[in-house]
């Protein structure tokens, strides 16, 4: 079990994590408190997932064959799954405008979906002979870029579906990873066979020859922000800078790592590096020099698949086989708060919200998590106040369902008769409808796994019992 992906949104504020126990999880990246349950209704590992460009939706994959669009505010399934594809559906994006979806299957082909009403646009994007690894929209949403395990490259025209050209040949090996420019003009791809090649984004034509230097497989890639840069990770432990111009390195292979890079990325203001190993640690490097910034980040108990940073740049995020989250400092490198904790299987992907309020994961236990973020520097260590314990349950206290975290109260509890007690003091009663999925402090939402289940929310902000309740008046008129 491991994870594949991590996403900030676009503002920063949130994660969305995917995990091959088949759900997806949203995290606050400033509290990295979990925003609810986890998004069920995959019935297999959730391999991709992505928010549209208003924080609106997730849309995201799964082994099971099909493509779920969520609610990102209440975590409700929007409609029924998009099924088409034959086998797993290893990659989805929404287009810039957020009006289409593309996916990309083991069953060798592209789908095209309308992102409102879910219907699937046109026939099948067919022309590569293996399986669709990785998929990603051009800047201006015209064109879609795919890399195969056939060992090759293809464009298409997002609007008819039709292939740009022949297939773009030349890597000896699987395709792992493709990207467009920033600016998109070109695409780089990274391949199996130990190369990193540039193509012309309009015409397909390879740009020079292939970036050798990797002695094993090239797993992660990308652009600078600037696209002057590409950085790459490989196999063979170590990362490499390169130059979009020539093709040359920019300088000597990044070595410190003792196992394979998984992951690598680019901060938002093109200055710093983030990568991540099979060595269970995450390293920053400065962009100019090769250097490596500090000592390696550790924390994670297992390898590190995915990393990426915050669209402010203060935050690094990271998904591990030991089915955390974990978020750390990019300035200082220190870990923000403790692991997290939620999902039971490894973690596959991680998004922020565009709007940055919210993170979602993705995991093996085939379901989803929304996260709130919390307002807050994100410099500053994770507090406990804002700890989701909805799924705890209490071994010191008889009849216990599950704890809660009322300001001015200590040990308070959710009784299985549905009393809130603190001190062995009853403090108010939850209707039964409203004790599964209790929500309180941070956590903004729980995600439903039917369609009959609903989240209650409760507000401690001006709560009093007790001989307290005469602090509390409500003026009315006669």
């Amino acid at each position: 079990m491991w994870s594949t992906q991590l996403r900030f949104s676009p503002g920063g504020s949130q994660i969305v994590s995917v995990s091959s126990d088949g759900t997806l999880r949203l995290w606050d990246a400033a509290t990295g408190q979990s925003s609810g349950e986890p998004i069920s209704g995959h019935d297999d590992s959730v391999s991709s997932v992505a928010f549209d460009p208003n924080s609106s939706r997730i849309v995201s994959g799964s082994s099971d064959k099909t493509i779920r669009l969520w609610d990102a505010s209440t975590g409700h399934s929007l409609g029924e799954p998009l099924g088409g594809h034959e086998y797993s559906v290893r990659a989805v994006a929404f287009s810039p405008d957020g009006l289409k979806i593309v996916s990309g299957s083991s069953d060798k082909t592209i789908r095209l979906w309308d992102a409102v009403t879910g219907e699937s646009l046109g026939e099948p994007l067919s022309g590569h002979e293996y399986s669709v690894n990785a998929i990603m929209f051009s800047p201006d949403g015209s064109r879609v870029v795919s890399g195969s395990s056939d060992k090759t490259v293809r464009l298409w025209d997002a609007v008819t579906g039709e292939p740009f050209g022949e297939p773009i040949n030349g890597h000896e090996d699987w395709i792992k990873a493709v990207a467009f420019s920033p600016d998109g003009s070109q695409i780089v791809s990274g391949s199996s066979d130990s190369t990193i090649r540039l193509w012309d984004a309009i015409t397909g034509q390879s740009i020079g020859e292939p970036l050798r230097g990797h002695s094993d497989w090239v797993n992660s890639v990308a652009f600078s922000p600037d696209s002057s840069q590409i950085v790459s990770g490989s196999s063979d432990n170590t990362i490499r800078l390169w130059n979009t111009k020539n093709g040359q390195p920019l300088t000597a292979p990044l070595i410190g790592h003792e196992n394979w890079v998984n992951a690598v990325a680019f901060s938002p203001d093109g200055l710093r590096i983030a990568s991540g190993s099979s060595d269970n640690t995450i390293r920053l490097w400065e962009n100019a020099t090769g250097a490596s910034l500090g000592e390696p980040l550790s924390g994670h108990e297992h390898w590190v698949n995915s990393i990426a940073f915050s669209p402010d740049g203060s935050i690094i995020v990271s998904g591990s086989e030991d089915k955390t989250v974990r978020l750390w400092s990019a300035v200082t490198g220190q870990p923000l708060g403790e692991p997290l904790r939620g999902h039971e299987s490894s973690v596959w992907a991680v998004a922020f919200s565009p709007d940055g309020s919210r993170i979602v994961s993705g995991s093996s236990d085939k379901t989803v998590r929304l996260w709130e973020v919390g307002a807050g520097d994100a410099e500053n260590t994770i507090q406990d106040d804002g700890e989701s314990t909805l799924s705890d349950h209490s071994e010191d206290l008889p009849g216990t369902q599950l704890t809660i975290n009322i300001p001015g109260f200590k040990q308070c509890s959710l009784l299985h008769d549905g009393w809130v007690q603190s001190s062995g003091k009853r403090l108010f009663w939850v209707p039964p409808d409203n004790r599964h999925g209790l929500q309180y402090s941070r956590l903004l939402l729980t995600m439903p796994t039917a369609s009959s289940f609903r989240a209650t929310k409760l507000d401690f902000t001006r709560f009093q019992c007790g001989l307290s309740w005469t602090k509390v008046r409500k003026e009315t008129r006669v």
